[in-house]
């Protein structure tokens, strides 16, 4: 979207005549009543599904994740999890290889993405 570059995506309008940004406003809405008090980082090229979102404890972060195949993932930030499900670190547009090693791979052969 070069067209957007001065301003940033999240000003695209979408089919609907929304702007990304008002359209994750709208969808955020509910968050902070199941959300501890913080700071809410989201990326602007991505509108992500939260109606499902449960109430969370208080942590140092929440990071939403999809699974993604591996393709998908090459290109985007890969969430490594500890055995706990806790957040262990990131990989950014990592190989194949790189996957393999720091155990990112899931049991369906799929990576937790950032898209």
């Amino acid at each position: 979207m070069p067209h957007l570059s001065a301003i940033g995506k999240i000003f695209a309008t979408l089919p609907d005549g929304c702007t990304i940004l008002e359209k994750k406003l709208s969808i955020y809405e509910h968050l902070p009543n199941i959300l501890p008090p913080g700071l809410l980082v989201s990326a602007s090229d991505v509108i992500e599904d939260v109606s499902k979102f449960k109430e969370c404890e208080p942590s140092e972060m929440i990071a939403f994740a999809t699974e993604s195949s591996l393709e998908v993932a090459k290109d985007h930030g890969v969430f490594i999890l500890d055995s706990k499900g806790k957040l262990k670190s990131v990989l950014q547009k990592p190989s194949l290889k790189e996957m393999e090693d720091a155990s990112a791979l899931l049991p369906s052969g799929n990576a937790l993405t950032d898209w």
